[in-house]
């Protein structure tokens, strides 16, 4: 068996709708993806694998885990934290890398969209921002061009400098058992701090798991970072504040799962 061969890279897409992890900002509600079932197995038939989303019930300190047929995510707050693991099912032993790439960020353009006055940029129907001679919407912070936020062509806005997939932190819990958080020591509720790695920016994320088991499992978090994701400039009004709101009515899409045996 040749252990470096590329095992079934799984290409998820909007329109395939077989992979869309998509996070809607927090001005953006009663949002609704769903997908037909996320999973990969190995050309030999070695490991088979399914993405599952994580629930946590406080109140009887129990989660919850189930496929992601229908992922839904509404009105995310900067500091939400979403988990998810990975269900591994194998037929050997042996090393399993798993790689989450093409992440990308979009203006979700049914929030965000031009007046009628061609010039103004409305969020949720309310006036935000001002398109410039260009059509981007540039963001200063007094005289000082920090970047540009939005580009508009052909009916559509596109990001350009602000984009949320750079709020996120990854967080790696490693790989358990399917009690991995009922075990009440460490790894009991869904707090973030209590895992025990240091946060990866969110671009491309590689898990090296040590498969010994039928059945394992590898938990992960992706949390919406508040710190990252505040920027200081000037609002339309002329005020000079610090906040979120440069990345709401985005989507964070991870559109690719490559599965390889190593």
């Amino acid at each position: 068996m040749n252990k470096k061969t590329l095992i079934n890279i799984v290409m998820l897409s909007l329109t395939s709708l077989l992979l869309i992890i998509t996070m809607f900002s927090w001005y953006v509600s009663n949002k609704q993806v769903s997908a037909n079932g996320i999973t990969a197995s190995t050309a030999e038939g070695n490991f088979d694998l399914v993405l599952e989303k994580g629930t946590y019930d406080s109140t009887h300190k129990t989660w919850t885990w189930e496929p992601t047929k229908s992922l839904s995510i509404t009105n995310m707050q900067p500091n939400d934290v979403f988990f998810f693991r990975f269900k591994i099912t194998a037929k050997t032993t042996g090393n399993l890398k798993v790689t989450l790439s093409n992440i990308k960020s979009e203006a979700v353009n049914s929030v965000v969209k031009l007046d009628i006055d061609n010039k103004s940029v409305l969020i949720s129907g309310v006036k935000t921002y001002e398109l410039d001679s260009s059509n981007n919407v540039v963001i200063k912070n007094g005289n000082t061009t920090l970047g540009t936020l939005y580009s508009y062509a052909t009916g559509k806005f596109s990001l350009v400098d602000y984009e949320i997939q750079d709020t996120f932190y990854y967080y790696s819990y490693g790989l358990g058992t399917e009690n991995f958080y009922k075990t009440g020591t460490t790894y009991y509720t869904d707090d973030i701090s209590e895992c025990p790695n240091d946060p990866q920016d969110l671009t491309n994320i590689t898990e090296t798991y040590s498969i010994s088991s039928n059945e394992s499992y590898g938990y992960f978090a992706l949390e919406f970072n508040n710190t990252k994701s505040e920027v200081t400039y000037t609002h339309i009004d002329g005020a000079v504040k610090k906040d979120s709101n440069l990345y709401q009515a985005q989507s964070l899409v991870i559109a690719t799962i490559g599965v390889e045996e190593v």
